[in-house]
């Protein structure tokens, strides 16, 4: 086997794993059931907090990429997700303990989610680099729609404990990249400086940023209120939300395929787009009497995800020299994990303000991310010759 085909194998193994947050969305309204004390905002930290936790380590896995290999930063990641993913097993009776596990999972995610684009910036160049970034969109949708499947049919059946066994599918990725990713050779800190080749951290990327931290606190709140508004409006169960959620996640695999043919025709545009597409499926859910508007929601939220992440990433990549692409991409990613982790405290305060119920926080997201796409499209702060 080909370097490069070994090197893409191994980066979509990373990437199958990198969205098992998937695992816990589905069996957020169970957890609540076991904690009546607790406020829905304190429930869904469940699921966010690990973004909370990812934040400054990506930032410092962006750095660690120029100095240490990144096969090894890569493992260490998915040892510490697989650990967090294992807590529950053995800690489960109060809400902070499934916190710790969260944080434990993001911690390692941290390390997943940039390393994997920035093997993907140093291997692949050109139309080949939005090929690998579909490719890669792809299998994080197989990953999350598997993890998301698995923990709601196993909440429905037996306990949603023993749900969080659905990350063991860790296991076969990190064998994948034990054997397959090579070691790389990693440069000294005047070798990096001197390759940075201009300003890294600039006024364009900073509102990039900004804007991809509003997408997140919108796009977010699906996943981390998706089970809760299912079970008050009498609409599923956790089995059915697993399903919603892997119908979110599965539409990303052609959306992924497709992902280079989306951004020639769209360009520079495709962020602000995918962002209006995502509003038209909040507003689906928002006002679904059945399953089939939570679908179709779910579809078109999927859709614009899936679109919508891996140009981000790419925009941003481009936007700084090709030396400080991982930094670059931490930049961007730090802001998304900020949004997610504030995003139903951000929702749910302003639903509150709105005296509103759960139909209302859907409502907001639409509305914010019609204005957010709006806002892309106007004032793009990408160039026609970072598109890639």
């Amino acid at each position: 086997m080909k370097g490069k085909k070994k090197i893409l194998i191994a980066i979509l193994c990373m990437s199958a794993v990198m969205n098992a947050f998937m695992a816990v969305s589905p069996i957020l309204a169970e957890v609540g059931k076991s904690f009546p004390d607790a406020s829905s905002s304190q429930i869904q930290m469940v699921y966010t907090i690990g973004s909370l936790v990812a934040l400054p380590i990506m930032l410092v896995a962006g750095r660690l990429a120029n100095y240490v290999p990144k096969k090894y930063l890569a493992m260490i990641g998915m040892v510490i997700m697989l650990v967090g993913g294992m807590l529950p097993q053995v800690m489960h009776e109060h809400l902070w303990q499934l916190y710790v596990a969260s944080g434990v999972i993001g911690f390692g995610m941290a390390f997943i989610n940039i390393i994997s684009s920035t093997l993907i910036s140093d291997h692949f160049t050109g139309l080949s680099k939005g090929a690998v970034m579909g490719y890669q969109s792809a299998a994080v949708s197989i990953g999350g729609a598997l993890t998301s499947y698995v923990s709601g049919y196993i909440a429905a059946n037996d306990t949603w404990v023993h749900s969080y066994l659905a990350y063991l599918i860790i296991l076969p990725a990190f064998l994948v990249v034990l054997f397959l990713l090579p070691k790389d050779k990693v440069v000294s800190p005047e070798e990096a400086a001197a390759a940075g080749g201009g300003k890294v951290i600039h006024g364009r990327l900073i509102f990039f940023s900004i804007l991809g931290f509003f997408c997140s606190v919108f796009v977010n709140y699906f996943n981390s209120n998706i089970a809760m508004f299912l079970d008050k409006t009498g609409l599923g169960n956790a089995e059915v939300s697993g399903t919603v959620g892997s119908i979110f996640m599965l539409i990303g695999i052609p959306a992924g395929l497709l992902l280079g043919t989306i951004i020639k025709k769209l360009r520079r545009n495709t962020v602000g787009i995918m962002a209006l597409c995502i509003a038209c499926g909040m507003a689906c859910v928002a006002s679904a009497q059945s399953l089939v508007l939570v679908y179709v929601g779910a579809f078109l939220v999927g859709f614009g995800f899936a679109v919508r992440n891996p140009s981000a990433i790419t925009f941003a990549a481009n936007m700084v020299p090709a030396a400080s692409a991982g930094l670059g991409i931490a930049f961007l990613n730090s802001f998304g994990q900020i949004g997610n982790f504030l995003s139903p405290l951000i929702i749910n305060a302003v639903a509150d303000l709105l005296g509103g119920n759960v139909r209302t926080t859907f409502i907001v997201c639409a509305c914010g991310l019609l204005v957010l796409g709006i806002i892309y499209l106007a004032f793009n702060p990408v160039k026609p010759e970072e598109v890639g």
